[in-house]
């Protein structure tokens, strides 16, 4: 835990740019939910708070910015309870080497059961509304366990459209990720796809703005796991603007796996403007961006 405040010490440096640097992106998030679980065998309630923070600014040639995130869960069996966190801080650096070309590298540290620390470094070539991105990774836990990634990434940007599509080379397996994302004033729509070997994850979210300040906002998602159970999660809510880009979002959820049937709530407040210039902040996932990938209620205390 030292190397991690250590870490967001870091970032926080960062942050504190000199006045000419431009920021490009910025966005905050704090999330509350909770599932009820109820069958012959047992009642419980599991909760998950949440909070996040990102940004990037641009200062000349150069592009930094970073994330932090923090998630608290909590089981309630009703004659106790157990309780269990996940921390995760990156930061990277972005030089353009001509218009067209950026190289860059990260740092990020994910907190979990144990440390793990990966470093990044890779490139980005731009050519009208397409990005192309390679870039290497090497990941070591703190108990002493190393291994090694590797990224390829295609993203297309135009208008109101944008797609992408990444692989992912790990040590035993590959990972691939699809998606398209349709965004106009009325509306906005993703599809996302992850597949693996053991893994297929179809996503499907969108939002209608009823009024500029005002919108209803729906999601499904399914877990094909080769190794258990398929889950399915649902989710129908609206939000409300309370403040130039400052959302107050509430749902309802479901979720099933095949076993059990949980139902619950979620409330979101959130800002957001503008989007990372180097793509790699999306499309080459930190260890955080993987544990977000699986079902909340699939991870327990140690």
């Amino acid at each position: 835990m030292k190397k991690f405040a250590l870490a967001l010490s870091g970032l926080a440096a960062i942050s504190a740019a000199p006045a000419v640097a431009e920021t490009t992106y910025l966005s905050f998030s704090l999330d509350y939910s909770q599932l009820n679980i109820e069958n012959e065998k047992f009642t419980s309630k599991f909760k998950q708070t949440s909070a996040a923070a990102a940004f990037e600014r641009t200062s000349g040639k150069f592009t930094y910015g970073g994330e932090l995130k923090t998630i608290r869960n909590s089981v309630d069996y009703g004659r106790g309870s157990d309780d269990w966190s996940f921390n995760g801080a990156s930061a990277y650096l972005g030089y353009d080497v001509t218009s067209a070309i950026t190289v860059f590298a990260s740092a990020s540290i994910f907190d979990d059961y144990e440390e793990l620390r990966t470093l990044t470094a890779g490139a980005e070539y731009t050519s009208g509304a397409y990005t192309f991105g390679a870039a290497y990774s090497t990941n070591e836990y703190e108990g002493g366990y190393d291994f090694d990634t590797k990224y390829l990434y295609v993203e297309y940007n135009a208008n109101d459209l944008s797609a992408y599509g990444a692989v992912m080379f790990d040590v035993e397996d590959e990972l691939y990720f699809v998606g398209v994302s349709r965004d106009v004033e009325a509306y906005q729509v993703d599809l996302d796809v992850v597949h693996s070997d053991f893994l297929d994850i179809y996503a499907l979210s969108g939002s209608y703005n009823i009024r500029d300040n005002l919108r209803l906002n729906g999601a499904a998602t399914r877990y094909d796991f080769g190794f258990g159970p398929q889950v399915t999660e649902l989710s129908l809510g609206a939000g409300y603007m309370v403040g130039e880009n400052v959302w107050i979002d509430a749902s309802y959820e479901l979720s099933d796996d095949d076993r059990d049937s949980f139902s619950g709530f979620g409330l979101k407040v959130s800002y957001e403007i503008g989007k990372p210039g180097v793509r790699a902040a999306d499309r080459v996932a930190t260890p955080m961006d993987f544990y977000e990938l699986f079902p909340s209620f699939f991870y327990g205390p140690t």
